[in-house]
C-alpha cells in the first residue's frame, strides 16, 4: 500500500470514530462555571453539589435545579468565607458576587464582593444555566432590574397572575421609596401561595444563627410584600423530564434534604442506621408508598438506605423514572399509595395499607384492563401511568364441615381473604373432606364433608372400593371351588 492510500485510510477511520463518537453524546451535560470561580468556593460542598447538576436544556428546569443545590450556603465576612460555610457571616462576602465584581455600595466593606446579594444569587443562578441576559436581564440592583424587565416586555403585576416555575420574584419592603428591594426566584405556586428560593434571605431556620443564606420561602399570593413577577425568554425543550417541586407528586431523580432526614437499613424502616444532615443530595432510585430507596454521599463514600422523604427533601431534577402506579385502596379514594419506579423496575404487589371490618380484599383491578390482580402478583415494563383500585367483598360467608353423618363438625364465619382452619377428626379411617385441598382462605360459602373408609372388624381401616367389590370375589371363589370338586366326582 503507497503512502497516500495509507493516509486516506488513516483519514477515513478518524471519520468514522468522530461519527461513531457523536451519536453517543447524551443530551444532558454537567454544569461547567461560566466564569473563574474562587478556590475557596471550589473546596465547598455547594461547588460539588453544582458539579452534580446536569443540564437538560429546558433552561426553567436548569437555573431552578442549579439554585437548589445551593441550598444553605451562607455569606461570610471576607474572601476567605467563599465557601459559603460561614454560619454566622454578617457581611455579604459571597461567591454569587465574584461573577458580577467586586463593588462599593457603601456597606463598609469598601470596594469588594461584600455587597447585597439577592440579585447577584439570582444573576449567577441564570448564567450558570445558560440563560441570555437579553433574555433575562442582568443587574445587582433590584429596582434596575425591574425596570428593565418591565422594557423587555416581560414584567407582569401580581394581580390575578399564577407564578410559574423559574419566575424571577420581586419585592419591596414596607415604607420604602424604590420600586424593588429584594428578588428571588418561583419554586412554584398553588391557588393560595407562592414558594421561592431566595439568596440573601433568612426562614427563620434554626440552622442558621444570623440568617442571610439561600433558603426556601413561602408566601401567600396576595403578601403586600409582593411587587411583581418577570417571566423570562427560556429556551424550552418539551422533551426535558418533568421535575415536581411541591413534592406531591415525587419521583425518581436527585433531591436535596430540607431538614434531617433519618436512614433506615430496611424497606420497613424498623432499623435506624444513619442520619442524612440537611441541604445534603440525595437519589431517591424507588418509592413504595411514604418509603423512599435512596442513595447519599457522606465523607466520600456512597450509602443506601430506606427514608420517609415525602416533604422532607426537594426533588432537584429526574432520571426517566414516572410515578407510573397508582394504588387506590377503595372506590371512595379515601387512601391511595402511589408508586414511582423506573420503567424496567419490577415491583410486587402488596397488601392493602388498610383494612375493613365488614368486608374482605379480593384483589387489585387494573383500571385500563379491568384484569384482576393479587398481591404478589408483579408488574414489569412499566411505562405509562397505571391505576389499580382495591376490590372488596362485603358478602359474610359461611364455611361449614360436615361428618358423614351431617352433623356440623365446624362452622367458620368470615369475608372473603379471612383463613380457613379446618377441624381435627380424631378417627384412623378418617380420609379426608373429599376434595384434594382445602383452600387456605375463604372465597365463597361451601359444605365440606368427611369421607371415612369401612371398618371390617379385627382386619382394621380397607378402602371402600375394596369392601365394594368383595361379595363378587367371594362368589368368584365359590364357583372356582364347585368346579374342582365338580371334576374329582367325574
Amino acid at each position: 500500500m503507497n503512502i497516500k492510500k495509507a493516509l486516506a485510510c488513516l483519514v477515513l477511520f478518524a471519520l468514522m470514530i468522530t461519527t461513531t463518537s457523536g451519536l453517543c453524546t447524551l443530551e444532558t451535560s454537567a454544569v461547567t462555571e461560566t466564569y473563574q470561580v474562587s478556590e475557596e468556593y471550589k473546596s465547598s460542598k455547594y461547588y460539588e453539589h453544582l458539579g452534580r447538576i446536569e443540564l437538560t436544556g429546558d433552561q426553567a428546569t436548569d437555573v431552578i435545579a442549579i439554585a437548589l443545590s445551593q441550598l444553605g450556603y451562607h455569606e461570610g465576612d471576607g474572601d476567605s468565607d467563599l465557601d459559603g460555610m460561614n454560619s454566622s457571616g454578617t457581611k455579604n462576602f459571597v461567591e454569587y458576587n465574584v461573577l458580577y465584581g467586586k463593588l462599593d455600595n457603601q456597606e463598609g466593606n469598601g470596594l469588594s464582593y461584600g455587597y447585597a446579594w439577592c440579585a447577584s444569587f439570582v444573576n449567577w443562578c441564570l448564567r450558570q444555566s445558560r440563560v441570555e441576559k437579553t433574555a433575562s436581564g442582568s443587574e445587582v440592583s433590584c429596582r434596575r432590574w425591574l425596570a428593565d424587565c418591565k422594557d423587555m416586555g416581560i414584567y407582569v403585576e401580581k394581580k390575578n397572575y399564577a407564578p410559574k416555575t423559574a419566575d424571577l420574584i420581586f419585592f419591596k419592603d414596607a415604607g420604602s421609596s424604590v420600586t424593588s428591594t429584594h428578588i428571588g426566584m418561583v419554586l412554584y405556586s398553588d391557588e393560595n401561595r407562592v414558594y421561592t428560593i431566595e439568596g440573601n434571605a433568612s426562614s427563620g431556620s434554626a440552622l442558621s444563627t444570623a440568617g442571610h443564606y439561600v433558603c426556601l420561602r413561602s408566601y401567600k399570593l396576595s403578601d403586600k410584600y409582593i411587587v411583581g413577577y418577570a417571566s423570562p425568554k427560556y429556551k424550552t425543550d418539551e422533551t426535558a423530564l418533568k421535575v415536581d417541586h411541591s413534592g406531591e407528586e415525587m419521583s425518581s431523580g436527585l433531591y436535596i434534604s430540607k431538614g434531617e432526614i433519618n436512614v433506615y437499613s430496611d424497606e420497613k424502616m424498623s432499623e435506624n442506621s444513619d442520619v442524612l444532615g440537611a441541604y445534603e443530595l440525595l437519589t431517591v432510585k424507588e418509592r413504595y408508598g411514604d418509603c423512599f430507596k435512596i442513595s447519599y454521599q457522606k465523607d466520600g463514600k456512597t450509602y443506601g438506605g430506606y427514608a420517609k422523604a415525602a416533604k422532607k427533601a426537594v426533588q432537584i431534577s429526574s432520571d426517566g423514572a414516572t410515578e407510573a402506579i397508582e394504588l387506590i385502596h377503595d372506590a371512595e379514594n379515601e387512601y391511595v399509595t402511589r408508586f414511582a419506579v423506573l420503567p424496567s423496575t419490577t415491583i410486587a404487589l402488596p397488601d392493602p395499607e388498610i383494612t375493613r371490618e365488614t368486608s374482605g380484599f379480593v384483589g387489585w383491578k387494573v383500571i385500563e384492563t379491568g384484569e384482576l390482580l393479587q398481591s404478589g402478583d408483579t408488574l414489569s415494563d412499566i411505562d405509562k401511568k397505571t391505576i389499580l383500585v382495591a376490590q372488596w367483598d362485603e358478602t359474610l360467608y359461611t364455611v361449614t364441615f360436615a361428618d358423614s353423618d351431617g352433623k356440623v363438625l365446624k362452622e367458620i364465619k368470615g369475608y372473603y381473604g379471612d383463613l380457613v382452619e379446618p377441624p381435627e377428626v380424631d378417627d384412623e379411617c378418617f380420609e379426608g373432606w373429599g376434595v384434594d385441598e382445602i383452600p387456605a382462605k375463604i372465597t365463597e360459602s361451601i359444605v365440606y364433608t368427611a369421607v371415612y373408609s369401612e371398618k371390617p372388624n379385627a382386619f382394621g381401616c380397607r378402602s371402600s372400593v375394596a369392601v365394594s367389590i368383595l361379595p363378587s370375589l367371594i362368589a368368584l371363589g365359590l364357583s372356582v371351588c364347585f368346579a374342582i370338586q365338580k371334576r374329582k366326582f367325574k
